[in-house]
C-alpha cells in the first residue's frame, strides 16, 4: 500500500482566490424576501453554465453561505423550486459523507436559487489552475473523498451526474467535499442546458452517444480529474471543436499517464484507466469497486 504521507499545506484558508472574487467587508447584503438568506450582489464568487454564484449569509445563524442564482426562465421557476426542494432533502442526511448539503431555496429577483456552506477551503478547479504538483497521496486522498461522496449519493437514491473540478472541495482540515452532487439531472432540463454542456470535459461517452447515464458516468467524470491530476493535462487534447472532441471521447484511447511522465505507481495508474473505459461495464461498477482498488494502492 502506497502512503507516504500526506501533504495538507495547500489546503489554505478561503480567501476568495479559488472563487475568483475580491472580499468587500463594507458592502451591505441584501435581504432576499421571504427566506433567511442574505446575497452580497457584487460579490460573485464564480460562474457557471447554469447561473451565478455569490457570496452570502444565513441570517438565523450568520454564517457564510454560497448562493447559486439559477440561469432560469421565469416560467419555469415553480417546478425548478419543487425539484431543488426534494433534492435538498434526499442530500440533508448525507453532509458526514462530503456531500455539501443544501440548505435552502427560494427566488431573487425572478430566479430560483439554492444555498449551500460556503467551505472554507480550496476548490479542486483552483488547486489545477495553480498548477500545485499533487502527489500520489494527494491523488488518492481526493479520489477517496470524492468516491465515498458519490457512494452516499448514490445509496440514497440521489440521480447520477454533474461533477467537475468547480464541485470538489479541499476544506482546510483536509476533508474533501463534493457540492451539486445529482443536480445536473434534477435541473438540467428545467433550465433547458443538456447534461453533455453541464459536464464539459468531464462528460462521459455514453452521455455524448444517448445511451443512459448512472454511477459509471460519474466514476468516469472523477477519472479525468484524477488523469488530470496525475498528468497536468486532460485525456483529450489538441481539439479544435466539440465535434472533434466527442470524436476522440467515442474512439480514442487516452495515453497512459506514465508515458506522459506522471510520477504514480502502476496500480493507480490501473485504477485511473479503467474509471476512463469507453464501456460502462469496463469500469468499476460503482463507488465501493473502486474504493476497494484505491485501498490496495
Amino acid at each position: 500500500m502506497f502512503r507516504g504521507g500526506l501533504d495538507l499545506n495547500f489546503w489554505r484558508p478561503y480567501h476568495g482566490r479559488a472563487f475568483d472574487c475580491e472580499v468587500t467587508l463594507s458592502q451591505t447584503p441584501l435581504l432576499i424576501d421571504g427566506t433567511e438568506f442574505e446575497i452580497y450582489e457584487k460579490e460573485v464568487l464564480g460562474h457557471g453554465v447554469h447561473g451565478t454564484l455569490y457570496r452570502g449569509r444565513e441570517r438565523s445563524s450568520a454564517r457564510g453561505v454560497a448562493v447559486r442564482v439559477l440561469a432560469a426562465t421565469p416560467a419555469a421557476a415553480p417546478a425548478l423550486l419543487s425539484r431543488l426542494r426534494l433534492h435538498a432533502d434526499r442530500l440533508a442526511s448525507l453532509d458526514a459523507d462530503g456531500v455539501v448539503p443544501i440548505l435552502g431555496s427560494g427566488d431573487w429577483g425572478g430566479k430560483p436559487f439554492y444555498a449551500m456552506e460556503l467551505i472554507q477551503g480550496e476548490s479542486l478547479c483552483a488547486c489545477m489552475v495553480e498548477s500545485h504538483r499533487f502527489t500520489t497521496d494527494e491523488i488518492i486522498h481526493v479520489a477517496e473523498g470524492v468516491a465515498k461522496a458519490l457512494r452516499a449519493g448514490w445509496k440514497a437514491g440521489v440521480a447520477p451526474c454533474g461533477i467537475k473540478p468547480s464541485s470538489v472541495f479541499l476544506a482546510t482540515n483536509g476533508v474533501v467535499r463534493v457540492s451539486d452532487i445529482g443536480l445536473a439531472n434534477g435541473i438540467s432540463e428545467a433550465i433547458q442546458i443538456p447534461l453533455a454542456r453541464w459536464q464539459g470535459r468531464y462528460v462521459s461517452p455514453e452521455q455524448i452517444s444517448g445511451d443512459p447515464a448512472d454511477i459509471r458516468s460519474d466514476l468516469y467524470a472523477l477519472g479525468v480529474m484524477l488523469y488530470e491530476l496525475a498528468t497536468r493535462k486532460l485525456p483529450f487534447e489538441g481539439y479544435d471543436s466539440a465535434t472533434s472532441f466527442y470524436y476522440q471521447l467515442l474512439h480514442v484511447d487516452p495515453a497512459a499517464p506514465r508515458e506522459l511522465g506522471a510520477s504514480i505507481p502502476r496500480e493507480l495508474e490501473r485504477v485511473v484507466l479503467r474509471c476512463l473505459a469507453k464501456a460502462p461495464s469496463d469500469r468499476y461498477q460503482d463507488p465501493d469497486d473502486l474504493l476497494e482498488d484505491l485501498a490496495a494502492v
